[in-house]
């Protein structure tokens, strides 16, 4: 029939929330902390408004900011069954 396969997923929405209410705990905007870590002010909006997950060097110079682990907004896998006889890349998966 198939095999296996494990899927994860990172919790984007619980990460911009927890940076977001850190921000404002410390009384930080977010023009502040892009100036600090020097990155774009557009990653807060991006994540906050659009739902959409930080590169990598983001999340972890985020994470190092707020202290917090970044595996903490790891969703852990789960099993789904692909067919191996599928023709796309995404034809076949049983999200079951």
């Amino acid at each position: 029939m198939g095999r296996q396969a494990k899927v994860s997923r990172f919790d984007a929405r619980g990460f911009a929330d927890h940076i977001i209410g850190e921000m404002k705990e410390r009384g930080i905007s977010y023009e502040s902390l892009a100036s600090e870590l020097q990155i774009s002010s557009s990653v807060f909006s991006k994540m906050d408004r659009e739902g959409r997950k930080p590169s990598a060097d983001i999340l972890l110079a985020l994470c190092h900011w707020a202290n917090v682990e970044p595996m903490r907004f790891h969703v852990p896998p789960r099993s789904i069954e692909r067919n191996t006889s599928a023709i796309g890349p995404f034809d076949g998966l049983n999200m079951g």
